[in-house]
């Protein structure tokens, strides 16, 4: 098994501009970031889940607010404690 070498692993990866991946930012324990959502499925104090192109993602914690909110960025703000992905 080879060695990974980033710098051209990382150059021949290319992503077709018709695929929209969604982008998750995480600041420590208080702050996220998803760019490329679609909608809100749920928003609870303790549960925010997040509808993208990709899937759901499940934001699990405790004082959870939308802090932002646009087309297609959204930022959850409280106490995170679980990410997960369905």
């Amino acid at each position: 098994m080879g060695k990974f070498r980033c710098a051209k692993d990382v150059r021949s990866v290319v992503m077709p501009q018709s695929v929209t991946m969604p982008i998750l930012t995480v600041i420590g324990n208080k702050e996220m970031y998803i760019e490329n959502f679609k909608s809100i499925m749920e928003y609870e104090c303790d549960s925010v889940k997040v509808i993208t192109r990709r899937g759901i993602v499940h934001v699990k914690g405790s004082d959870l607010d939308i802090g932002y909110l646009d087309m297609d960025e959204i930022s959850i703000k409280g106490r995170i404690k679980e990410i997960t992905f369905e």
